[in-house]
């Protein structure tokens, strides 16, 4: 399991990989040897000071002790400016979208991400059109996400109640919105909302609308538009049947180009 996730790193003697929740220092074993540097970032202050003693003689390790989302609000930059990170990580459930968004929003983000995730957040960051979320589109936006393998739970002990999957995301080396900034309307004859996203960045005004579209998946895009941008549901028909949706169309239908195409059939 652990030689799976090294592997998908695909390291080289010129990557720094960045470890998230080293614990006992088992993969940082695996991964020293194959990197430039390995910089492990661990919350816990006993487990810290053990592996500050099990790798004193391993010049290309440190230890960081830190809460993780802290230490990249504050010290990622620093790393990030002059080297190539990788990031290794098993990732807490409860902060698995938000250290997503904080590493695959950065422009300095990192050239890959391999992460251990439950195994139904592994099928969500992965999903098709048909089961697409806001995790499925926020990733598939910033990156190509797949699964390395699926790693049951009797392979941990103790045995967790779920199972766990080995995912890499490679980052696209640029948005996927041309002409970020760029608008094609004037906010001041077109509406408030447009005033609002004029004012936003091109993968804001993405999000915005995306978030929008989800914003109850039991309704049809075109009655989520209509709510989140305050106009006639008509109107919302006539822009989705324009670039070629069906009017029942929902949200987890749409892929990627889907969405940009509804985004720019609003002028946006």
């Amino acid at each position: 399991m652990l030689g799976d996730v090294v592997d998908a790193a695909a390291l080289s003697n010129t990557d720094t990989v960045l470890e998230i929740g080293p614990g006992f220092g088992v993969l940082t074993e695996q991964l020293s040897p194959r990197a430039k540097e390995v910089i492990a970032v661990e919350l816990d202050q006993k487990l810290v000071s053990a592996l500050q003693k099990k790798f004193c003689d391993q010049k290309n390790v440190t230890i960081i002790q830190d809460d993780i989302l802290a230490w990249l609000e504050n010290k990622y930059f620093e790393i990030s400016k002059s080297r190539n990170v990788k990031v290794v990580a098993n990732i807490p459930y409860q902060i698995t979208s938000r250290l997503l968004r904080i590493f695959l929003e950065r422009p300095d983000r990192p050239s890959l991400l391999v992460l251990m995730v439950q195994k139904e957040v592994a099928e969500r960051i992965v999903a098709l059109p048909g089961a697409m979320s806001m995790l499925s589109v926020m990733v598939q936006y910033y990156g190509v996400p797949e699964i390395v393998r699926v790693v049951p739970r009797s392979s941990f002990w103790p045995e967790p109640a779920v199972d766990s999957a080995i995912v890499r995301i490679k980052p696209h080396p640029r948005p996927l919105l041309s002409g970020e900034g760029a608008i094609s309307f004037s906010s001041q004859e077109k509406g408030p909302w447009r005033a609002e996203l004029a004012q936003a960045q091109g993968g804001m005004r993405f999000f915005r609308i995306v978030k929008m579209g989800f914003a109850s998946r039991r309704k049809q895009l075109q009655n989520n538009l209509a709510a989140g941008l305050h106009l006639p549901k008509e109107e919302v028909q006539t822009v989705l049947e324009r670039v070629g949706f069906d009017q029942k169309v929902r949200a987890q239908e749409l892929s990627i180009d889907d969405w940009k195409k509804v985004i720019h059939g609003f002028g946006v």
